[in-house]
């Protein structure tokens, strides 16, 4: 178990930025997210996709400033028919990071995360993952209902079918009653 942490650990490692020796300019990195990725969370809704994640990271003397632009597909259910599906996504962030004693957690509200000065690197790919978490819709559906499995819709609408109930005619008297 201890070894499959430190592989997780490993892999994640490469979503990593070091920022010690990039002087106070614009620079640009790319990751490429795929299956293997979201195999290292644990949880995950998201088991398959391909996205490139373009990361524009503005250094300053005590703030990095970074831009997020992901762009691909990720693979998901539909809360339809409950076939796999192919969902594009295109997401624009930008995450604040301050220098601190402490490192921090992100914070949702104003995207401002804290580095501890004795760390060499900063850690993107907990926040990749939860980017395109974020972006993906409440409500997961095709989008065309005809792409949808015809027979599994059938099916449901068969299931959800309310039959006929006689009514004792004794609860009509009751209507009868509410309805004044």
């Amino acid at each position: 178990m201890r070894e499959i942490f430190f592989q997780k650990v490993d892999y994640l490692r490469r979503y990593n930025v070091s920022y010690l020796g990039l002087g106070n300019e614009k620079h640009a990195f790319t990751f490429e997210v795929d299956d293997v990725f979201f195999s290292h969370f644990d949880g995950a809704e998201i088991k398959k996709g391909k996205l490139q994640v373009n990361v524009s990271l503005q250094k300053n003397d005590n703030l990095l400033e970074l831009h997020f632009f992901i762009e691909g597909y990720v693979s998901i259910q539909c809360h339809r028919c409950l076939d796999d599906f192919d969902m594009p996504l295109e997401i624009e962030e930008t995450l604040y990071v301050k220098f601190g004693e402490e490192t921090s957690d992100l914070s949702d509200i104003d995207k401002v995360m804290v580095l501890s000065h004795r760390e060499k690197q900063l850690p993107l790919a907990s926040h990749i993952y939860e980017y395109i978490n974020l972006a993906l819709p409440i409500k997961q559906v095709h989008a065309q209902e005809d792409d949808c499995n015809q027979e599994m819709l059938q099916r449901l609408d068969e299931l959800t079918q309310v039959a006929e109930i006689e009514v004792d005619p004794r609860w009509n008297k009751l209507q009868n009653v509410i309805n004044n």
